[in-house]
């Protein structure tokens, strides 16, 4: 008969967690009210970012230059345009895709950009 399996002990499972607290070093309460304050101020200051040829045109750019410039220069540090930006910004609200980008770009980016302005424009947010 074999013996059962070695369940981890607290003071492993402590030591755990303080190695992945350790290697998180940003505060993500804060990082994620800092984005939605970001989404926020853009929202409501730059109606014009929801007018399709900008959101196109946007897009075109995100995908044709910003997403090139930081694959092949990642330590740069520029901000985008504001257009560039805000796709940038809502595009990141979809970490999986972001990383994978298996959607369409477009289809994706628009679609984000319509939840985005929904959450946004709704009182409580």
């Amino acid at each position: 008969m074999t013996s059962p399996p070695d369940y981890a002990t607290a003071a492993s499972l402590r030591s755990t967690a303080a190695q992945m607290a350790a290697g998180i070093s940003v505060d993500l309460v804060v990082a994620a009210q800092r984005e939605a304050n970001f989404l926020r101020m853009i929202d409501r200051k730059a109606p014009l970012l929801y007018e399709a040829d900008v959101v196109n045109q946007a897009i075109r750019r995100y995908e044709s230059y910003w997403l090139p410039m930081q694959a092949t220069h990642p330590d740069m540090n520029v901000i985008p345009p504001l257009d560039v930006h805000w796709v940038w910004h809502t595009h990141m609200l979809s970490p999986i895709h972001y990383q994978e980008q298996k959607l369409s770009k477009k289809a994706f980016l628009v679609g984000v950009l319509t939840r985005a302005w929904n959450f946004l424009s709704t009182p409580d947010n």
